[in-house]
């Protein structure tokens, strides 16, 4: 196997609906991420990368805050379109997300594990033109460092 391209840590950031009383704040901090609502993602004990991430937010968000548990991104960022919660997830889902629903990325204001994306292929397919393109399309669209 073959990685051409460099792995990507991807990181996680917030989501908030647009005119959201966080937009208007200069600090977003730990202490402040914790008084919010949040919907969290549940990744359960499927073995997805997020369940690394889910279990910081659940120690770091007292439980009382922790308003809704879904387990998909998109229901989450639709959910989120109507509310004042807090939804915490990976760069590049949140960055496509806030464009399609309208809502406003934030740093994230506590540390959370970030996870390697990379990509893997045969050695076949190493010189293929058209495999070659298709892996730098993914690259431009979904490889990052995780800004906001």
């Amino acid at each position: 196997m073959h990685p051409q391209i460099p792995p990507t840590i991807q990181k996680y950031i917030c989501l908030v609906r647009s005119g959201h009383p966080l937009c208007e704040v200069e600090v977003f901090d730990a202490e402040l991420f914790q008084q919010q609502t949040h919907i969290v993602i549940s990744a359960g004990k499927s073995g997805h990368v997020h369940g690394r991430a889910e279990t910081t937010l659940l120690d770091e968000i007292p439980p009382l805050n922790v308003k809704m548990k879904v387990p998909s991104f998109v229901l989450a960022a639709m959910l989120l379109r109507d509310t004042d919660h807090v939804l915490t997830i990976p760069s590049v889902a949140a960055r496509t997300l806030a464009t399609e629903f309208g809502l406003v990325c934030l740093p994230c204001a506590i540390n959370l594990p970030g996870f390697t994306v990379a990509q893997y292929w045969h050695e076949r397919f190493l010189h293929d033109p058209a495999c070659a393109w298709l892996r730098t399309q993914v690259h431009r669209l979904f490889g990052d460092a995780g800004q906001v």
